[in-house]
């Protein structure tokens, strides 16, 4: 791979990095406060952010296999896109405790194709410099 193909690969990579990875947090301060206000108890409130983690526990070896079998990555990368986009939509449209629940476990599935990311990235490197990729994809998550 040219050099200038590796340098525009990287950023478009890390630029769809970063738009997995911003609508999962741009909401999540406000919401606990959100569903208190709707009249959710602790409990679901609990339930609703550990969905999340359950989802992404649930998925992410299931996408990976599945990545690796088909020795495909974008269509899964594509797929975690449009699922985290149908997390934000039902956010954005709804006022109910129940939606809110999809909408955060969606998040949650959305987030289980990171496996995927990672691996396409490291790809673009030679085997001495993945830790590079590390450093850089770690650094586009954490600026989202």
């Amino acid at each position: 791979m040219s050099n200038y193909n590796f340098v525009r690969n990287n950023w478009i990579f890390l630029f769809v990095s970063f738009t997995l990875w911003f609508p999962h947090f741009i909401y999540l301060p406000v919401l606990t406060p959100y569903m208190e206000l709707l009249g959710s108890e602790y409990i679901f409130i609990g339930i609703v952010l550990s969905s999340y983690g359950l989802m992404q526990f649930l998925f992410r070896l299931p996408i990976g296999i599945f990545s690796d079998l088909m020795k495909l990555r974008k269509p899964f990368m594509i797929f975690g896109l449009l699922i985290g986009s149908m997390s934000c939509v039902v956010f954005a449209v709804t006022d109910s405790l129940g939606w809110v629940l999809l909408g955060r476990s969606l998040a949650g599935i959305a987030a289980a194709t990171w496996v995927v990311f990672t691996v396409l990235y490291s790809s673009y490197f030679a085997e001495d410099e993945v830790h590079h990729a590390h450093v850089y994809w770690s650094t586009s998550s954490w600026f989202s």
